[in-house]
C-alpha cells in the first residue's frame, strides 16, 4: 500500500522548494554592476544617506524622496556587518567607508542587496501564509510561487533600496487588515495601523493602506467603533514617526520638500482627447 506524506510534510516541502527557486532567482547576477557603486543610481543615494547615518548623523536634512525606516535600517546591519568585519579582519568603520566612496570595496553594497534579498523572501513566505490561511495549500504554495518568480518582484529583489522593503511592509499590513474585517480584536488594529505607518515611512505610498484599515472597525461593528478608527489613525502617524523621526522633527525641510513632490506622486491621471495621460512617478 502507498504510504501518504503528513500534509505538515507536503506543506514543509512545497514551501521549501518555492523558497528556494525564489532564493536562487534573487541571488542569481546579485553582483551586477560591481564594482561600480552607481550602477543603479538609487540604489547609490540610498546607501549614501544610510552610511551618512552610520557616520553619526540621523537627520536626512534636505533628503525626504524617500522617508528614513529603511535608511535607518541598513545602518543598524552595516553597524553588525562592521562588527563582524572587525573581528575577523580588523577593518574599522571609517576605513570601510572611505574603501566604499572610493570605490574599492563593495561590502555595503552586497550587504544592502543582501537585506533587500532577506526582505524579499520574507514576503514569498507571507504570501503563502495569506493563501494558506485564507484558503488552502495548494492556493498558499500558488499563490508563493507566482510571486517567486515575478520578473518585477525578481528584478527589484537584486537593489538595495526601499522597493522590496515596502512591499513586505505592506504585505503584513493587507494580511493585518483582513484579520481586523474578519472580526479581529483591537490589538490586531493596532498593530495593523503600526505595520501601515511603519510601511509608509519606508516609501510614502502604503499609507493609502489605511485608507482600507479605518472602516473595518465602523462597518464591521455598525458605526460603532469611530474612537477605535481615530486610535487607528494616530498609531499610523505614530508608526511613520517610529520610522522616519525626521519628518517630524525637521518638519520645514520634510514639508518643503514633500510638497515638491506630492503633485508628482498623487497628481492622479488626466485626459488628453482620447489618451489617458499619466504623471511622472518619482521612485
Amino acid at each position: 500500500m502507498r504510504k501518504h506524506l503528513p500534509i505538515y510534510a507536503s506543506t514543509a516541502w512545497g514551501l521549501a522548494l518555492v523558497l528556494a527557486g525564489a532564493l536562487i532567482l534573487r541571488l542569481w547576477a546579485l553582483m551586477w554592476g560591481l564594482p561600480l557603486k552607481n550602477a543603479h543610481i538609487d540604489e547609490s543615494v540610498v546607501l549614501f544617506y544610510s552610511l551618512r547615518v552610520l557616520a553619526g548623523d540621523p537627520n536626512p536634512q534636505v533628503f525626504f524622496d524617500y522617508p528614513g525606516f529603511f535608511l535607518y535600517l541598513l545602518s543598524a546591519v552595516f553597524q553588525g556587518t562592521l562588527a563582524v568585519a572587525r573581528l575577523f579582519t580588523g577593518l574599522d568603520k571609517a576605513a570601510a567607508m572611505k574603501a566604499y566612496m572610493d570605490g574599492t570595496s563593495s561590502l555595503f553594497l552586497v550587504t544592502a542587496r543582501l537585506v533587500t534579498v532577506s526582505l524579499s523572501l520574507l514576503t514569498v513566505y507571507w504570501v503563502y501564509r495569506i493563501g494558506r490561511k485564507r484558503g488552502n495549500l495548494f492556493q498558499g504554495l500558488t499563490a508563493s510561487a507566482l510571486l517567486a518568480v515575478n520578473r518585477l518582484h525578481v528584478l527589484h529583489s537584486h537593489y538595495g533600496t526601499v522597493d522590496i522593503a515596502a512591499v513586505f511592509l505592506s504585505v503584513v499590513a493587507i494580511d493585518l487588515t483582513m484579520d481586523c474585517w474578519e472580526g479581529a480584536d483591537w490589538k490586531t488594529g493596532l498593530w495593523a495601523s503600526f505595520v501601515v505607518g511603519l510601511a509608509a515611512a519606508t516609501k510614502y505610498y502604503p499609507g493609502v493602506l489605511g485608507l482600507f484599515l479605518l472602516p473595518a472597525f465602523l462597518i464591521r461593528d455598525e458605526g460603532k467603533h469611530w474612537r477605535m478608527a481615530g486610535l487607528c489613525s494616530l498609531v499610523i502617524l505614530a508608526g511613520f514617526a517610529v520610522g522616519s523621526p525626521y519628518s517630524f522633527l525637521a518638519w520645514g525641510d520634510f514639508s518643503s520638500r514633500f510638497a515638491h513632490l506630492f503633485p508628482k506622486i498623487f497628481g492622479g491621471a488626466h485626459l488628453s482627447g482620447r489618451v489617458l495621460v499619466l504623471p511622472t512617478v518619482v521612485h
